[in-house]
């Protein structure tokens, strides 16, 4: 009897375990590719090691593996095998018990870095097709210039729009595992991958209207939650009811996060804004969904208050969950923070990014390259006020936990040594510094993107205008016409970034004294800015602001001044008056008026620019410093020239 009792609570304990204990298994994986319309599944990874929180290492086999899961929920903190990465830089989370198979994909870098090139050069060519038809019927338009010029504009938002969504859509491509998808989802994902977008279109429009589908997903989520309400279903039924309805909402999810695509590469923002909203209400408890709606409505809609919405809302998704230690927390503090750099309520910005910088320590440690991200946006914020001194230390700290992590050579490295070299060529004068970060950022990005890619574009120009301050003008020249060549190359004569590359060669004849050949090229520079982004824009403004140089120089002050006051009315139209690009505006003129010997003006330019650094940067940044330094120069030579500083003419002493 003994011997039975002690069997029975034997299984008992067995039965309790094996409820208690359920045993999630994976699979450790390169991705699924289609070619030519044909699926290639991805290769199972054998040798790899998956390292789960609190157990020892488990060595895949066969590229499979499986673990005891308590309390359903487990942390997987690593997973590697030699000459290969994680597709995913976040896959390493939080997960809840599925019966599923957990997915890990990796991939060799070189194969990782090969596709998304070939994916950027795919979609430039057929993105910049579209742009060169468009620009075509809008030439053959029976219309005023006016209109022609503000199509043209619009075109060009759309052209500068480009790159951000060759990267994005290239990366997403690179890194898609086909495998993961139903025949439908594969067939739809190549159109867009090959910029196939009518076509992509017309199968997604073969499922019905999405509105018909969203309804009667409604209709069969609220009769479940009656059924279980009154209890007239079976839970076993009920959970297998609910579990269709929610492949049936993710379905729905899949072709509104596909329809987003296809209208982002179109260009249609209100529409892609439309499909990515409505995800985001499908399931407002998917923090993700919330993420990606806030990050297009900044990006792209240029809507703080929608983007701050969404952002806000995954914030309250996300603060509970594991204590606030969680990846979706960090992104949601993260884009706050970007809402308050582009409405220049930097305090709040820098709290938000602080803590989203401590979350990801938290979850990853201090020393891991997957905090360099939240690193970069404090760092980058501190240049942008002008904090110098402290973002230099960050982007310092930057590389090197990249270094020590083996992830120097890439795109985050090549950010950080961009920013050192600017700080070091604009606001320290370390020429030789800078030409060295550079040439490091020149190194990286040509391993990379190669040596071939508009990427390079703006770090040759980097390099061609800290070399003019270094003095070293024809090697600049040299630079200025590596960027050139790309440009023309790529873009064509008729096109924002070669205006750029020409503005800068106008810089260089600027150093040179060559104002009658600095000129033309900052008079083609505005010209472009002009057509393409409207004379007032930022852009435009900038270029003007070259033109009001040249003029200060050859010594035509009024000629100055008339820039100069047309560049403030753009700046206080676009950004108000207290930004710091105002600011800068009435120290130009300040400067201007200092020229034709008028120190009263010069002073009372110079002291309004100084009062709104003071608002917008605080006592103690550099700029603000500057701006004193220009009022006690100005005061300096009007004393010089023989007038007090109240105003009256000092009386001869002699």
């Amino acid at each position: 009897m003994r011997k039975l009792l002690l069997t029975f609570a034997i299984l008992s304990v067995f039965c309790a375990s094996v409820t208690f204990a359920q045993t999630q298994s994976g699979v450790v994986k390169t991705r699924g590719k289609m070619v030519n319309g044909k699926l290639v599944p991805g290769t199972m990874l054998s040798g790899a090691t998956v390292q789960v929180e609190g157990r020892q290492a488990i060595l895949a086999k066969d590229g499979k593996f499986s673990f005891p899961v308590k309390d359903g929920k487990f942390t997987l903190k690593s997973v590697s095998k030699q000459g290969y990465q994680l597709i995913d830089a976040e896959a390493c989370r939080q997960y809840q018990y599925s019966k599923n198979p957990l997915t890990i994909v990796m991939e060799q870098p070189d194969q990782l870095r090969s596709d998304q090139l070939a994916n950027e050069r795919k979609l430039r060519r057929e993105l910049q097709r579209r742009i060169q038809q468009r620009e075509d019927e809008i030439d053959a338009l029976n219309a005023s210039v006016e209109e022609k010029n503000r199509l043209l504009v619009q075109l060009n938002k759309e052209r500068e729009e480009n790159e951000k969504i060759i990267e994005t859509m290239a990366k997403y491509y690179a890194t898609l595992d086909y495998d993961q998808l139903d025949a439908f989802q594969r067939q739809v994902s190549e159109l867009l991958e090959n910029g196939s977008l009518e076509r992509a279109d017309s199968l997604l429009r073969t499922r019905g209207g999405m509105d018909s589908r969203i309804a009667h997903i409604q209709q069969e989520q609220k009769a479940l939650a009656e059924a279980q309400a009154a209890q007239s279903m079976r839970q076993k039924r009920l959970d297998e009811s609910k579990a269709g309805t929610q492949r049936k909402l993710e379905t729905i999810a899949a072709d509104c996060y596909s329809f987003y695509q296809r209208f982002l590469m179109a260009h249609q923002n209100d529409s892609a804004a439309y499909y990515l909203e409505l995800r985001a209400c499908l399931d407002t408890t998917n923090a993700q969904w919330q993420l990606e709606a806030g990050l297009f409505m900044e990006d792209y809609i240029v809507d703080m208050e929608m983007a701050k919405t969404y952002y806000l809302r995954a914030k309250r998704l996300s603060i509970d969950i594991d204590d606030g230690i969680n990846y979706n927390l960090s992104r949601a503090y993260s884009g706050l923070g970007g809402v308050c750099k582009k409405k220049g309520q930097f305090p709040e910005m820098m709290s938000n990014f602080q803590k989203s910088l401590e979350i990801r320590k938290a979850l990853y440690g201090e020393r891991d390259s997957r905090v360099c991200g939240a690193y970069i946006n404090i760092a980058t914020a501190n240049y942008y006020i002008g904090n110098y001194d402290l973002a230099l230390l960050q982007f310092d700290s930057i590389l090197t936990i990249l270094k020590e992590s083996g992830n120097e050579i890439s795109g985050a490295s090549a950010t950080a040594y961009g920013n050192m070299a600017a700080i070091y060529t604009y606001y320290k004068g370390d020429y030789a510094k800078a030409l060295q970060l550079l040439k490091k950022e020149e190194e990286i990005m040509i391993k990379v993107f190669g040596d071939d890619l508009p990427d390079l574009i703006s770090t040759y120009m980097s390099i061609s205008e800290t070399l003019m301050n270094n003095g070293e003008l024809d090697e600049a020249m040299d630079y200025n016409k590596k960027a050139y060549d790309l440009s023309m190359e790529h873009f064509g004569a008729d096109h924002p970034s070669t205006a750029d590359v020409v503005g800068s060669r106008g810089i260089c004849h600027l150093y040179k004294g060559e104002f009658d050949e600095a000129l033309p090229d900052f008079t083609y520079c505005y010209e472009k800015k002009c057509k393409f982004l409207g004379e007032d824009s930022e852009e435009a403004a900038a270029a003007l602001l070259y033109i009001g140089y040249v003029h200060l120089y050859k010594g035509d002050f009024e000629k100055a001044v008339e820039m100069g006051n047309k560049i403030l009315a753009t700046h206080l139209k676009i950004v108000g008056e207290k930004h710091k690009s105002t600011a800068y505006d009435y120290l130009f003129l300040a400067n201007c008026y200092e020229g034709m010997n008028d120190f009263d003006k010069a002073l009372k330019y110079a002291e309004k620019s100084l009062e709104i650094y003071k608002q917008t940067l605080g006592e103690e940044n550099e700029e603000t410093q500057a701006a004193k330094g220009a009022i006690e120069e100005i005061k300096e030579k009007r004393r010089e020239s023989g007038v007090r500083d109240n105003g009256e003419k000092q009386k001869n002493s002699k």
